[in-house]
């Protein structure tokens, strides 16, 4: 008996969607030659390739230091609240040190566990992603609060190599 394998034509059609999502996206990131709105333009377009509700960019200066944040899908109060929460400081250290991307499925029991009170956020699946320009640190990516409600981040490896902390 001759089987022939079909592939998934579904499956197909996403990965053409999402190729055709992060084309656009560069080409809009590639549009400007500013530094904020490059930014800005990066974490909305991760938000809308990987389905966050919710993205931060928070980049260092050359001593290490945090020095610029910049936010997609918050409030202007949010933002305030997030700056002013206590425990940033010390939650953005322990980002930095990150090698590799981090996933987790509750934002609020993560920070729990590093002995801190969490912020006012959805307790959701988020993931931190360390910024690295030639093996030196430049800031951290954050992604939370997937817009469709659903689970944990999924490895960019089990998503076709897209990376972006795809949303499974």
């Amino acid at each position: 008996m001759n089987r022939s394998h079909k592939p998934d034509q579904n499956a197909e059609t996403t990965g053409r969607r999402r190729d055709s999502s992060l084309a656009d996206a560069m080409l809009r990131i590639g549009a400007s030659l500013d530094f904020d709105t490059v930014l800005r333009e990066i974490i909305d377009s991760a938000r809308a390739f990987t389905g966050a509700s919710v993205g931060v960019i928070a980049a260092l200066d050359e001593t290490g230091a945090p020095t610029d944040v910049y936010f997609s899908g918050v409030s202007s109060e949010e933002q305030r609240e997030l700056v002013a929460w206590p425990g940033n400081l010390l939650l953005f250290e322990h980002f930095r040190a990150l090698e590799a991307p981090l996933r987790h499925a509750n934002v609020t029991d993560y920070v729990r566990t590093l002995g801190l009170e969490p912020p006012r956020v959805p307790a959701t699946a988020f993931q931190c992603t360390p910024m690295l320009h030639r093996g030196v640190s430049v800031g951290n990516f954050f992604l939370w609060e997937k817009a469709d409600g659903g689970g944990e981040w999924i490895h960019p490896d089990q998503a076709g190599g897209h990376g972006c902390g795809q949303p499974g």
